[in-house]
């Protein structure tokens, strides 16, 4: 199992895709001032698509502001110019956004800044003489422009479908953005039991990708594709991912799915803080909720935080919470204080079930014991609610073992010891807490002395 493991890393790490350059494009707004539209396909009159308010001329820095005034817009839209675009369900609830002719996607971004706030995006499924399904592939997808595009989807919800006549259908797929930021969004599988063949996100030559605040949930899916991806390969790339929520997610598929997977192949700034996996099962891959594969080889110009977060009920071969490959030394990385609670694996004994770490570029001075306290560190503040040997790791060069152990995590804070910074916290709220006292005393006699 260990050598087909390292053997698995550097194919790994030696096959992922190419790395590009993109030179980070910025556009500072002069003003707020925007030209501001209403669409409807229920009016006679005024504007039914977004394709026409386009076609309408707008000098102002602001760009387009375009309000959806009805539950349901049907329209493919096709952004292909260097210009500022709002696109905003009015009502309550999002509005329902599909296509009613044949097309790939229903958004396909070329050029342009574009944001999407409230808006519910579906495939549909059409029987005429044969059944097919709009759209095709994504419902939202970039491609590579000289103008690299910026992509904005706050308060959004991503809806898979039930459908297996066709390749794999990926939701959003995004490639070339100067920056994708998604904020407080829903993506949504068709629920945990019923399996369809729909991954979530694909995001890879970007230059900042932002996920922060959203659900990724309730999905059932039988594929050899990650159902959320996300490679910094590019140079300078920044990946966040925060205060996500990753949970009630079935894979069944290859080896290496899992819940989310990251890619690092250039030099890049990565954050994944105060996230929750929880429930995300994969009966036949080596992980459950987060893999991570780094060979981007700059280990003096990279950030890369794994920090609180919560890894609930996970289950893979090896490891239900993280699996960590890497061909570079572990003082770069930090999986500090992060929360493991009931993870599963099928090894005797549960040894790595939190965690998993292969180092596949063995330096000769690296000793056993060296190494554990390495892993140590880099696990410092982080408890489970396992008995003992809930991180693995193994070191090794090519497919050949070299050494591998284990470390067992504290149960709880206080067994992993209080950090200066609390203690001073403890101290400093005392003080403050004797010093009101005190006053409220002095009030209390200054007031009995005057009666």
């Amino acid at each position: 199992m260990i050598a087909t493991l390292l053997l698995t890393l550097n194919l790994a790490l030696g096959q992922i895709i190419p790395s590009v350059n993109i030179t980070t494009i910025t556009s500072q707004l002069s003003s707020n001032d925007v030209c501001q539209f209403n669409v409807s396909q229920k009016s006679t009159g005024g504007f039914h698509t977004i394709s026409e308010v386009l076609n309408q001329t707008c000098t102002k820095d602001g760009g387009y502001e375009i309000i959806l005034l009805d539950s349901e817009h049907n329209e493919f839209l096709h952004l292909n110019q260097n210009i500022t675009i709002l696109i905003q369900g009015k009502n309550e609830n999002p509005t329902n956004w599909r296509s009613t002719i044949k097309c790939e996607q229903l958004i396909l971004l070329q050029q342009g800044r574009l944001t999407l706030v409230n808006i519910e995006f579906h495939y549909s499924i059409v029987n005429d003489t044969e059944l097919f399904i709009i759209p095709s592939n994504n419902l939202i997808q970039s491609q590579k422009n000289s103008q690299y595009p910026s992509l904005t989807i706050r308060q959004c919800t991503f809806q898979s479908v039930s459908w297996d006549k066709s390749d794999f259908l990926v939701q959003m797929h995004t490639v070339f953005l100067n920056r994708i930021e998604i904020d407080e969004c829903n993506f949504n599988g068709i629920d945990a039991i019923k399996v369809s063949n729909n991954s979530m996100i694909r995001a890879e030559y970007n230059q900042e990708i932002f996920l922060h605040k959203s659900k990724f949930q309730r999905a059932s899916v039988i594929s050899d594709e990650q159902i959320i991806y996300l490679a910094a390969n590019v140079e300078d790339a920044l990946i966040s991912v925060q205060n996500c929520e990753f949970k009630d997610i079935n894979l069944v598929g290859g080896p290496q799915i899992a819940a989310l997977q990251i890619v690092l192949t250039k030099k890049y700034n990565l954050n994944i803080v105060g996230n929750t996996f929880s429930n995300c099962l994969n009966q036949y891959s080596q992980i459950g909720a987060l893999i991570i594969i780094d060979s981007s080889n700059a280990a003096n110009n990279k950030r890369f935080i794994i920090s609180n977060n919560q890894f609930i009920n996970n289950t893979g071969l090896m490891t239900g919470g993280i699996l960590f490959y890497t061909n570079d030394s572990f003082t770069q990385y930090s999986f500090n204080s992060n929360n493991f609670s009931s993870n599963t694996n099928n090894i005797t004994a549960g040894v790595g079930k939190d965690a998993y770490l292969a180092f596949s570029d063995h330096p000769k001075n690296w000793t056993k014991s060296f190494l554990t306290n390495g892993v140590k560190k880099l696990f410092k503040g982080s408890i489970s609610d396992a008995v003992k040997e809930s991180v693995h790791f193994i070191s090794g060069s090519g497919d050949q073992l070299i050494l591998e152990g284990s470390i067992t995590l504290p149960n709880s804070i206080e067994q992993g010891g209080i950090g200066k910074g609390v203690v001073i916290g403890i101290v400093v709220g005392l003080i403050v807490l004797i010093l009101a006292l005190v006053a409220v005393i002095i009030v209390c006699i200054v007031m009995y002395k005057k009666v």
